[in-house]
């Protein structure tokens, strides 16, 4: 895909990103990079990169009538909790968490994408990110500049995605970012809101959305939840089942 490249900034935000992408690539949860090419006259970044040809995870809750089972919430979390574990190894924040940003292959493997925002480090101050989906600790920054936060704060981003397949779209999504703000700041975390769902999946979520990062699981401690383990005996064939959603989507 071409990046066009118009500032330095806007070079150094791409090299950033380009460094994540080549660095985390040789993990499963993280699609192949190949390299990248710059075309000095056309002022073009071209980047080499996997073919995810089954869509985000936006595009299946759509298909499946805006509301994903929980056997195929737990397969895609568990998958996006290993990529989160091997980040956090890496030193990296993702930033940007939510189903657009989940991509899936015709085989139904699961791969984080879009590192535009990341940073490396295991602290950051960074305010960027999607509203929807950023956590307390996020907004905090805006306040006081001299806060900081780590990888915890993309666990509350992936609670808010369990809500988003679950019920269709995030918290607060009819809401203005001032209203967002004040509702993340002083009310308590959202949650699911369907009576439909089981115990454990709503305490999966509310691990992840616990607004103090000092108590809110990590990734790797996430993976050990009873929604994840329980449902790990079903997940061959949740995945050959979303693989098979996929490729008759594919085919119509």
């Amino acid at each position: 895909m071409p990046c066009p490249c118009r500032s330095l900034m806007e070079e150094e935000n791409i090299l950033s990103e380009l460094y994540v992408q080549r660095s985390v690539s040789c993990h499963r949860s993280f699609p192949d990079y190949y390299g990248a090419y710059y075309e000095r006259s056309e002022d073009s970044l071209w980047i080499a990169m996997e073919f995810l040809s089954g869509g985000s995870v936006a595009d299946l809750i759509e298909t499946k009538n805006y509301s994903l089972g929980e056997h195929w919430i737990a397969y895609i979390c568990k998958e996006v909790l290993l990529g989160l574990t091997y980040l956090q190894e890496m030193n990296v924040i993702h930033h940007d968490l939510k189903g657009l940003n989940i991509m899936l292959t015709s085989s139904a493997q699961v791969k984080i994408i879009d590192f535009g925002l990341a940073t490396v480090g295991s602290k950051s101050n960074s305010t960027a990110g999607t509203i929807n989906w950023m956590a307390p600790e996020v907004f905090a920054c805006i306040e006081d500049s001299t806060a900081q936060y780590d990888f915890k704060a993309d666990v509350w981003s992936l609670g808010i995605t369990a809500i988003e397949m679950a019920e269709g779209c995030a918290p607060y999504m009819e809401l203005s970012d001032t209203e967002i703000y004040t509702k993340i700041m002083h009310d308590p975390s959202p949650g699911l809101t369907w009576e439909e769902w089981s115990v454990i999946f709503n305490s999966f979520v509310d691990h992840c959305l616990c607004k103090d990062p000092s108590r809110r699981p990590s990734a790797e401690q996430l993976l050990s939840h009873p929604f994840i383990t329980y449902n790990s005996y079903h997940m061959d064939d949740v995945k050959n089942r979303i693989a098979q959603h996929i490729q008759k989507g594919a085919k119509n």
